[in-house]
């Protein structure tokens, strides 16, 4: 296409490929388990582009140094799809190409892209209801950090706010959100949040965990195994 607008004497970036880039910063995920979640989105993500007529690609980078992707410097895409990474990123992939942020929180940064958000939080509800009529009414909350410069992370504080508008019981206490929480010392960081619940399930403080990230559940789910708990009988 490009060869046959250069030879029509159009300019390359006039031309259309249909080819739509989706933005991943798998940095924020652990390696183990972040191709999962990864291919799992993806996989819906072109699926949904595919019903529309539209090409997918898509790019990886782990570090917001290592950010280096030839076919939106090469002008080859038509758009963009970020999913909140760095706000640099997002500032120098809107400058090249059309860009729409997905599930980037409420910010005064970016007014002028466009924004998609999924009903996470009418989801979060109908799951909730559902666990109060299971015959739960104690939870705890597993999720990150809340960084205050952060603009795209505030899934936890959903979830938090959620349960406190609910039938469920959600103390300070049974919020755990560790500080310095960061790749390297992931696990290490589960397996004390666990340590620190075994008890309250045993005392039946606890009947209900709710985990921000699935490279969270992967983690407290294997540690409580691993320290006895049985998974739903003790806790779900």
């Amino acid at each position: 296409l490009q060869a046959r607008g250069m030879r029509n004497g159009k300019k390359p970036e006039q031309i259309k490929n249909q080819l739509i880039l989706r933005v991943v910063n798998s940095g924020t995920s652990i390696k183990e388990e972040v191709s999962i979640h990864i291919s799992s989105s993806m996989a819906f993500f072109t699926l949904t582009a595919q019903q529309k007529g539209l090409f997918t690609t898509h790019y990886l980078y782990d570090s917001l140094a290592g950010f280096r992707c030839p076919l939106l410097l090469d002008k080859i895409i038509d758009g963009a799809i970020v999913g909140g990474p760095h706000k640099e990123v997002i500032e120098f992939v809107s400058q090249k190409v059309p860009t729409v942020l997905l599930d980037v929180g409420a910010s005064p940064l970016f007014p002028e892209l466009i924004r998609v958000n999924n009903a996470m939080a009418d989801g979060i509800r109908q799951l909730l209801y559902k666990a109060y009529k299971l015959g739960h009414r104690n939870a705890a909350v597993v999720g990150a950090p809340d960084y205050k410069d952060d603009f795209s992370r505030n899934h936890c504080r959903i979830i938090c706010n959620i349960l406190n508008e609910s039938d469920l019981t959600l103390t300070q206490e049974h919020c755990y959100r560790p500080v310095g929480l960061n790749v390297d010392n992931h696990e290490e960081k589960m397996s004390e949040i666990v340590q620190q619940m075994i008890p309250e399930i045993q005392s039946s403080k606890i009947s209900l965990i709710v985990l921000e990230d699935e490279s969270y559940a992967v983690s407290i789910y294997k540690n409580l195994l691993a320290g006895g708990i049985r998974i739903p009988e003790d806790v779900s």
